[in-house]
């Protein structure tokens, strides 16, 4: 029978020991909400508490090593070679990997007072999860003597006591997740640890942290399923933390990086010797989010962050949703330091897409009729440093808002410009604006120019400056493709921004209608004056 667990029928849970049932009580009252569990007779009698010298015995060296046959179908399976493994784990003195996991373990008893070093003195990595230890110090009885102990799994026990007058000087690595622990509780434990590398405190009782006495040595710390709700409350938690490079923050309910206050302090809220942040499946809604990033980890190289709602809620300024990549695309943007994204590696060629792809979203937003312009600049912090990398984007005008089925939307915007100047025609500084139907063939909207300014259309050139940077050599000269220029064989080309140039397209008269040209409403044109009319 299963069911919702009341402390009313605690006694009917087989624990495996009855005088652990206050104690059951007080761990279930810390985990609010509802579970299954099994009700058993109280009647059945429990499991028998073993010492880690039985449980290591009992697994390693029982001397059991039958294996019944395997049958399918009408074929028998031997299995052989269990004996030598069998043998060769007997061998307790060179044992360095001890699992007891599930074993019943209850520390010492009067029946074997020696530890675990007097028959595993070899031993470096100790797993106990999910045993019956109500204490640290029962742990300590066990690992006492083994000098070459590195590693200790405490999962899922519960305890009762987190005092220990020894301390765990040469351990660097300790497993307490789902243990249900308070912050109170860990700062008591943590006294006992004071060389630790890595931690895993994931499933605890750890929504609000505050100083938990964390080895200034840690490197390595994963706090998974804590119900964190912002970055800002491990500040307190994580002072003094100055060697941690990989911080594991997935399953909580992470929404924001700082408290709402608009005058509030935004200085580094994490070691800033974190790279590798872990904030994936969490309640991260937004990109504004992404924007924070480098004020909170201002070291940050690896970032993990899917399956989050702003993937799906993240919309255009239109109501059309981003797809997953280019959500990708935009969060490598906002992150200029960034090395790999969801355990993808970032190359050049990434980067500059996502870059691009960036400046052309926030030219979208702008470009919404009525739109507030200072307040979505300021909403795009990386703005100014990409537009002097790449030039500012072309703002449309509102006119690209109307319904397709109207006049002005099957109209291109042409600002024509002459060059070298001429007297009583537009310069660059003051152009002109020359309104052309997309269904205009080139033949035609050169007529259409010439007579405008009232030339002779076989006398002009044409040229559409794109506003589009591309490297040396590369791009559309006169309407002709260019051999296709591949940034992963000229990686050294991304690096050299600085020299890239101004894309120009020649528009030739032709039959080509102007909206197969131009991808828009708006265009820049220079029109150049021929000596000679050929």
């Amino acid at each position: 029978m299963t069911g919702a667990l009341k402390e009313s029928d605690i006694s009917n849970v087989n624990t495996g020991s009855t005088t652990r049932c206050d104690n059951c009580i007080d761990q279930v009252g810390r985990n609010h909400g509802l579970k299954c569990a099994s009700f058993i007779k109280a009647s059945t009698i429990p499991d028998v508490p073993q010492t880690v010298h039985e449980a290591v015995k009992n697994k390693y060296a029982s001397g059991e090593t039958y294996f019944s046959n395997v049958s399918f179908s009408s074929k028998t399976v031997e299995e052989k070679g269990y004996q030598k493994l069998a043998a060769r784990q007997g061998r307790l003195e060179e044992l360095k990997v001890a699992v007891l996991t599930e074993q019943q373990l209850a520390g010492s008893r009067e029946t074997a007072s020696s530890s675990l070093a007097s028959i595993c003195p070899s031993v470096i990595d100790l797993e106990l999860g999910r045993n019956l230890l109500e204490g640290l110090d029962e742990v300590s009885e066990i690992c006492h003597g083994c000098q070459h102990l590195r590693s200790i799994s405490l999962e899922g026990n519960r305890f009762r006591s987190f005092e220990c007058g020894t301390k765990f000087e040469s351990l660097s690595s300790l497993n307490l997740e789902n243990m249900l622990l308070l912050p109170d509780e860990l700062r008591t434990m943590m006294l006992s640890f004071p060389q630790l590398h890595q931690l895993n405190l994931a499933t605890n009782k750890l929504s609000m942290p505050r100083y938990c006495n964390l080895p200034t040595t840690l490197q390595d710390l994963e706090m998974g399923n804590n119900n964190i709700t912002r970055l800002e409350d491990l500040e307190i938690m994580l002072k003094g933390c100055n060697q941690l490079r990989r911080l594991v923050l997935k399953n909580n309910q992470i929404a924001t990086v700082f408290d709402e206050r608009p005058n509030g302090p935004k200085f580094p809220l994490l070691p800033p010797s974190v790279e590798e942040l872990d904030l994936s499946n969490n309640a991260i809604t937004s990109l504004p989010f992404i924007n924070a990033l480098p004020t909170a980890c201002a070291s940050l190289r690896h970032l993990r962050i899917s399956n989050n709602p702003l993937y799906n809620l993240t919309k255009r300024p239109s109501g059309k949703p981003f797809d997953e990549t280019e959500i990708s695309m935009l969060i490598i943007a906002r992150l200029p330091n960034l090395v790999s994204l969801n355990f993808t590696t970032i190359k050049a060629k990434d980067r500059l897409n996502a870059e691009a792809f960036y400046l052309s979203t926030i030219a979208e937003e702008l470009s919404v009729p009525n739109a507030n312009k200072a307040a979505i600049l300021t909403s795009h912090p990386r703005y100014d440093a990409l537009c002097a990398e790449y030039g500012a984007p072309t703002i449309s005008s509102a006119a690209e808002t109307h319904d397709a089925n109207t006049i002005a939307a099957r109209l291109v915007r042409c600002s024509v410009h002459f060059a070298p100047p001429s007297d009583g025609l537009p310069t660059r500084s003051s152009p002109r604006i020359v309104e052309i139907p997309k269904s205009f063939s080139l033949y035609a909207m050169q007529a259409h120019v010439a007579r405008t300014f009232g030339l002779v259309p076989a006398s002009l050139r044409m040229v559409w400056e794109t506003g589009e940077r591309h490297p040396p050599g590369t791009g559309m000269v006169q309407g002709k493709e260019v051999e296709e220029w591949d940034s992963e064989e000229e990686e050294g080309v991304v690096e050299r921004r600085e020299e890239w140039v101004e894309r120009k397209v020649e528009l030739v008269p032709g039959t080509r209608p102007l909206g197969t040209v131009v991808d828009g409403g708006e265009m820049r044109v220079r029109v150049e004056i021929r000596d000679e009319v050929l």
